[in-house]
């Protein structure tokens, strides 16, 4: 069985891994449900339904957070930065939300 670090989370990483409560997603798999959460939480929103729309935005920021964590840890264990990375843009979109919460 795989502990996950805090039982509220649909998503996180361990590692370079990224995981869910199933077992490992690739990146690739990962970033298709980024974005399918994400398309759901706009939904939801148009929809009138805000219970859906923020269960669905958790979602999206938990595979996000997850699909970084796991890129960071590979950057530094293979000693590679992360220039050029496709994940620039979420990363991006990410330090705006966290800047807007915090802010």
């Amino acid at each position: 069985m795989i502990v996950r670090p805090d039982d509220r989370l649909a998503f996180w990483a361990s590692g370079g891994a990224i995981m869910t409560r199933r077992g490992a997603l690739s990146p690739s798999r990962a970033l298709d449900l980024f974005r399918f959460f994400g398309r759901e939480a706009w939904a939801c929103r148009a929809m009138g339904d805000p219970v859906g729309a923020r269960h669905c935005a958790l979602r999206a920021t938990d595979v996000a957070r997850a699909l970084l964590a796991a890129e960071d840890w590979r950057a530094v264990t293979t000693g590679n930065d992360r220039a050029g990375s496709p994940l620039a843009p979420l990363r991006a979109l990410m330090c705006d939300l966290s800047d807007a919460v915090e802010g």
